[in-house]
């Protein structure tokens, strides 16, 4: 009696069962049309972007972090048959709900929505216990009538309580809209427009959500939610005087959907038409003329010097980084004595400083090792000369890339020509070859290189480097164990902005063509202060290296790049993952090197 109770107890529908309805699965038909509702000049906005859209979806479906998304999805056991993303999902299971161990059918976005299924009736009391553990005052519930009644969806408990103030009068707590979207059609763009300012005109308070449920959790909770996200960041570009072009409005689609089914379900937003509404909304807020098309994005995949091509995947790569449970748990620390802290590393990345140099002022170097052979630091002035040519010899650095422009030049050079003494026979030597600094104008606007010899001595003892995997010399090894041959190059940069990938592709072949090659030399690279431009060149370097050695194709360059960026923010600085416009710089200096070839030699 017990089974036969339970089984006449459910619902007409099972959740659970194998044989869901129908109306549980993809409600969106091939070939969606708008609402006969939907006005002429929507039609025709919506019309005009459907080719642009099927080009969008497919980049979108090309990401590898769409196709990761697909192995790491999982479907409720007690819910709509679409499968999500658990990681992000809002709800625990919860020992009181109807049906054991039920879950809401939520997930969180990193952008700060949620995107769900219209709770059920025995879900009522998990999701307000839910809402108000994460903060969400705004309910947008799309769908039909007819489906509420035929779905046993919870019509009123879907909205958020009142509370009592202080005069026991009921205050609101949240804010509800009900939008009549049918499953079947595709959403207007006026219709998504007509929503959000509505909803602009009780704003989120900082930290709150806004929570898009649409039976099953289907398409539509996902459009509103992808328009959502598109309308805020036009508004903000627009109240920030901003001028976006149709290249960067097609951006930030694309970036929004693609936080969807990364972050929601891969199944999601797959039919154009509903990029197209989002298109159509975007480019009507930007103020085009109806039904204007977007230049095609299709050549973003080719080969090409533009960095902004690359925009919306360094974007998606860098979240898909940020996202990932451990880099979030590891420890990222400011680098130790910097000027600049804007990038926080591995505290095993950093140069130690030499204890021998404890009684030396000026003893400690802001430097970290990118690779096992590559430092990056801030420039060291005049008073950290002892320890920049210590360093130099013990870590065998043959090769120093100068990125400081004349006017961010604080202090006097450590390497300035000449020796500086202290008083109990500790000194660092700069020797500078004749003639003097060489012009590598021809390459670079203010580039040049200067050799020199490298000494040093501590309290009158000699310091000396390895020179066990030196090419052979006719000097003795003692001599050359006491100097260390260093070529410094210098190649003024823009501070506070990405490097162009022209600049990164010069100066990957300066460092090749001008840095020793000897297997133990290490190379370093000075910005003032050591901000993300020395840890991007010498990501431009390590790409340079892998072209050279024949690693880079035009059919692997995606994933090179992707490589070469996720275990520098993972191994060295997360927050070079905040920073997804050095990513594209990069990924666009990829595309310059298969275009341009090995630079011949001068």
């Amino acid at each position: 009696m017990g089974l036969i109770s339970r089984l006449f107890s459910r619902h007409s529908y099972d959740l659970a069962s194998s044989s869901r309805p129908s109306f549980f699965k993809s409600s969106t038909p091939r070939g969606l049309a708008l609402p006969q509702r939907a006005t002429t000049a929507d039609d025709h906005a919506w019309q005009g972007q459907l080719g642009q859209a099927r080009v969008l979806v497919g980049e979108v479906n090309d990401l590898p972090e769409i196709r990761h998304a697909q192995l790491t999805q999982k479907r409720l056991p007690h819910g709509p048959s679409l499968p999500i993303q658990s990681d992000t999902l809002l709800a625990r299971p919860d020992a009181g709900a109807k049906t054991r161990g039920e879950r809401l059918h939520a997930n969180r976005l990193p952008s700060g929505a949620v995107v769900m299924a219209t709770p059920t009736l025995s879900q009522r009391k998990l999701w307000h216990d839910n809402a108000d553990t994460h903060h969400i005052t705004h309910v947008v519930r799309l769908g039909t009538r007819k489906e509420s009644h035929r779905l046993h969806l919870d019509d009123g408990g879907s909205l958020l309580p009142l509370s009592k103030n202080g005069a026991a009068t009921l205050r609101p707590l949240s804010r509800h809209w009900d939008v009549d979207v049918d499953p079947n059609t595709a959403v207007p763009p006026g219709l998504l427009r007509e929503t959000f300012d509505r909803m602009a005109e009780h704003p989120l308070a900082r930290g709150h959500r806004v929570a898009f449920q649409s039976p099953g959790g289907d398409n539509r909770s996902a459009v509103f939610a992808a328009g959502w996200t598109i309308y805020r960041e036009l508004k903000a570009q627009r109240e920030a005087g901003r001028i976006l072009g149709e290249q960067d409005v097609a951006d930030i689609v694309f970036d929004a959907v693609a936080e969807i089914r990364m972050h929601r379900s891969t199944e999601l937003l797959e039919p154009p038409e509903h990029m197209a509404s989002l298109l159509a909304m975007a480019l009507q807020m930007r103020g085009s003329a109806a039904g204007a098309t977007t230049q095609s994005r299709a050549a973003r995949q080719a080969p090409g010097p533009d960095a902004s091509s690359h925009a919306a995947m360094a974007r998606a790569v860098c979240q898909q980084i940020l996202q990932r449970p451990e880099v979030s748990a590891a420890a990222f620390s400011p680098l130790k004595g910097s000027a600049d802290a804007s990038l926080r590393v591995r505290p095993e990345r950093m140069l130690a400083t030499d204890p021998r140099l404890s009684h030396v002022q000026g003893a400690r170097l802001a430097a970290a090792w990118v690779t096992p052979r590559t430092l990056v630091m801030d420039r060291p002035g005049r008073m950290q000369s002892q320890a920049w040519a210590t360093a130099c010899m013990t870590h065998n650095i043959g090769s120093v890339v100068d990125l400081t422009a004349r006017d961010q030049q604080r202090s006097p050079p450590a390497m300035a020509h000449g020796t500086h003494r202290l008083d109990d026979g500790t000194e660092a030597s700069f020797a500078w070859a004749a003639p003097g600094p060489l012009s590598l104008e021809d390459r670079m606007p203010g580039a040049k290189v200067m050799g020199m010899a490298v000494s040093a001595q501590i309290q009158g003892r000699p310091v000396t480097r390895d020179v066990s995997q030196d090419p052979p010399s006719t000097h003795d090894a003692q001599r050359r164990s006491l100097i260390r041959p260093l070529e410094w190059i210098q190649v003024p940069l823009q501070r506070d902005a990405p490097v162009p990938p022209t600049s990164l592709v010069e100066i990957a072949r300066l460092m090749h063509r001008h840095r020793t090659h000897a297997p133990g030399d290490a190379i370093a690279v000075h910005s003032d202060p050591g901000d993300a431009r020395a840890v991007v060149v010498a990501v431009a370097d390590q790409l340079y290296s892998r072209f050279q050695q024949g690693r880079l194709s035009v059919a692997n360059r995606a994933e090179v790049v992707r490589g070469l960026w996720t275990r520098l923010c993972t191994d060295y600085s997360i927050d070079l993952a905040k920073a997804p416009q050095h990513l594209a710089s990069l990924m666009a200096m990829a595309d310059l090197l298969l275009t341009t070839g090995p630079r011949p030699p001068r």
